[in-house]
């Protein structure tokens, strides 16, 4: 079970920074801005890992499905990137 505690130090750490730096603009400019949820994409293997994993090993269910599901999802993450993230970008 360390690796559900280091996926949730690591996302612990990135939600403090992430609303540390959310302060200093606010400080800075008054308001608040760069609130994006594309900061958070990097974290959604950790969060798969967190959540996903201790339920698999509490219920032992059975075959590959968990295997399955983290493919399918990095899948569906990698073709919206290209397909939307990257040509926004190159506009």
């Amino acid at each position: 079970m360390q690796i559900v505690l280091f996926s949730l130090l690591i996302i612990a750490f990135f939600l403090f920074v992430y609303v540390y730096n959310l302060r200093e603009i606010y400080e800075i400019k008054g308001r608040i801005s760069a609130t994006h949820g594309r900061y958070w994409f990097p974290l959604i293997p950790l969060l798969g890992i967190a959540y996903i994993y201790p339920a698999y090993k509490k219920y032992l269910l059975k075959g590959n499905w968990l295997i399955l599901t983290v493919a399918v999802l990095a899948c569906l993450e990698t073709g919206f990137f290209l397909r939307e993230a990257i040509p926004f970008y190159l506009i």
